[in-house]
């Protein structure tokens, strides 16, 4: 007998539903039907964007709409979204699907009534978006945007250039009686959409999101979502609900008592507000607009949030209620101009490694902005650090120096109210990554330490074309040992180590591995050294690393 596929379910209309340990045929309960639900949350900035003390009530009067208080919690990383610490309440929008939502969420008032309704059966399971998990997380960044960005092949940007954004966070529950199931990616192209540009799927029509003024919209955004799944357990309390994340982007879904967040970091999760005069807004976010997923209810699935987009000055006085850490955009100090050669290794500390730097004291922060006198947001700054080696709190950043040879070092404290001191020392020269990494060390090819020295000074001939790497696999990986862990590898001129902006070429997976295999052109000085590090500098790793001149 055939077996029933999601596909199968979301072509025919019909729908199943069940927990994951009756899918092992695969099976799922997708069906192609009328949803929208729409994010719920709060949002509570200063400086750069929230609610401001006594600005609810007049901007309210503006929308003929209430206002929403929620209280704050705090965040943590995972490896795809940001994972939010569980709460105990879940959000209930009492306003509905009307208000400033309506016309983005269902497009006609039948389409909303109807989704009012909800699906008016028990086994479905039901997502809310909470709203408390939201708050404190949405912030002012900047983006350098070309005609080849993801960002604006993808539409999720106004234009090309200096693009402004309105960063936020979405976090959704399952809070029905049964998982949601998505299922494997590639086996629904009903749903998902492969992304050449970002390299994985996209559940096709995630999430809508507007802008609004008092005269209406002034800014619209979608979501490019790519995957749904288990990232924190949202009911601690119920010995039913697993403890173990069940779904991942390989086979997509929701445990029934886990949550799904989206951080505010991911691209396209954003409003684009560049042009728009700072001052007071209303956020709307619709999700799943075109309803392909079914649940128990839509009523509690949407909602609206003002918010200030400010003027953008690194330097103003912050509100009292302004947020903390890096991501604020005010309350920060210019220290100083520095002047560097372009491509080596620049170091900005205040002790916050071994002796550099006059040690800190405080909890103070460090920003570096390319150009003399510049200002800059997380985004496009050349490094920013909170804390640095060890559990220190001074602050100590590494990074290549740019083509312009000119930065700007600036300083605030992680709270606005304390300021902390940071007088830091500059250093700049060769790099010499093959030290040990501080704890915050970024992870990639932009990581300036962490490398191992892996061939030495190896002869070659000027412009011939060579092979490296450590994929012994077909024909065109078939170079050096084996890998394990996810190691890259870089080649760099010369007998010395060179950072990205020096190097001959560089690669992290080859012929569909995490082994690294690549080719080059051998410099005219007729030498290179092969440098190896994990993609993440905590990762155990290995890469045997051979070179051979192709034909």
């Amino acid at each position: 007998m055939r077996r029933v596929t999601a596909l199968d379910l979301f072509r025919s209309g019909k729908s199943i539903h069940g927990k994951l340990g009756e899918v092992g045929s695969r099976t799922a309960y997708l069906k192609r039907v009328t949803l929208i639900f729409a994010l719920s949350f709060s949002l509570q900035l200063g400086c750069e964007v929230g609610t401001e003390a006594g600005r609810g009530n007049d901007y309210d009067a503006l929308f003929d709409g209430p206002s929403i208080d929620t209280a704050h919690t705090s965040r943590a990383d995972s490896v795809h979204h940001d994972s939010m610490r569980p709460l105990d309440a879940i959000v209930d929008d009492a306003a509905g699907l009307d208000g400033a939502v309506s016309d983005l969420a269902s497009g006609d008032a039948n389409l909303a009534d109807a989704a009012l309704d909800g699906g008016g059966e028990e086994g479905l399971p039901d997502l809310v978006l909470l709203g408390e998990r939201l708050l404190g997380d949405v912030w002012l960044d900047e983006l350098m945007v070309t005609e080849e960005s993801c960002a604006f092949l993808e539409g999720c940007v106004a234009g090309t250039g200096m693009r402004r954004l309105l960063r936020f966070a979405v976090a959704t529950a399952n809070i029905g009686d049964v998982d949601l199931q998505m299922g494997r990616p590639a086996e629904s192209p009903d749903l998902f959409e492969y992304s050449g540009c970002h390299e994985h799927f996209h559940f096709d029509g995630y999430a809508d999101y507007n802008l609004e003024s008092a005269d209406g919209e002034v800014a619209r955004g979608h979501k490019q979502a790519f995957c749904l799944m288990d990232t924190d357990r949202y009911w601690t309390d119920d010995e039913t609900v697993p403890e173990l994340e069940r779904y991942s982007c390989g086979y997509q879904g929701i445990t029934r008592g886990w949550a799904d967040t989206y951080g505010s970091h991911l691209d396209c999760q954003w409003v684009d507000v560049t042009g728009l005069e700072p001052g007071a807004y209303r956020l709307n976010v619709a999700i799943n607009q075109q309803r392909i997923i079914v649940e128990k209810r839509y009523d509690n699935n949407n909602h609206s949030v003002d918010v200030t987009v400010p003027a953008f000055d690194l330097a103003a006085e912050c509100p009292a209620d302004s947020r903390s850490g890096l991501r604020r955009s005010c309350g920060w100090t210019p220290l100083f101009t520095e002047t560097c050669r372009a491509g080596e290794l620049v170091e900005v500390g205040c002790g916050g490694c071994s002796e550099f730097g006059e040690p800190c004291a405080g909890d103070p922060m460090l920003r570096v902005c390319e150009g003399d006198g510049t200002q800059c947001l997380p985004s496009t700054a050349l490094a920013e650090s909170d804390n640095a080696c060890g559990d220190s709190l001074c602050p100590h950043v590494e990074f290549t120096c740019p083509d312009s040879g000119l930065l700007t070092v600036w300083t605030g404290g992680h709270d606005p109210a304390e300021p902390g001191l940071c007088t830091p020392s500059v250093r700049s020269g060769l790099p010499e990554i093959t030290r040990q990494c501080a704890q915050l060390a970024p992870r990639g090819f932009e990581r300036t330490c962490g490398w191992t020295e892996a061939l030495a000074d190896v002869e070659c001939r000027p412009g011939f074309i060579y092979q490296v790497g450590c994929n012994p696999g077909d024909a065109s990986c078939n170079v050096g040992g084996l890998c394990h862990g996810d190691p890259m590898l870089r080649v760099c001129p010369g007998s010395g180590a060179c950072l990205t902006a020096q190097m001959v070429v560089q690669n992290d997976d080859g012929c569909g591995t995490q082994c690294p295999s690549t080719e080059f052109e051998c410099p005219l000085s007729g030498r290179v050294s092969i440098y190896t590090a994990p993609y993440r500098h905590e990762q155990v790793f290995s890469c045997e690393v051979g070179i051979q001149a192709l034909e």
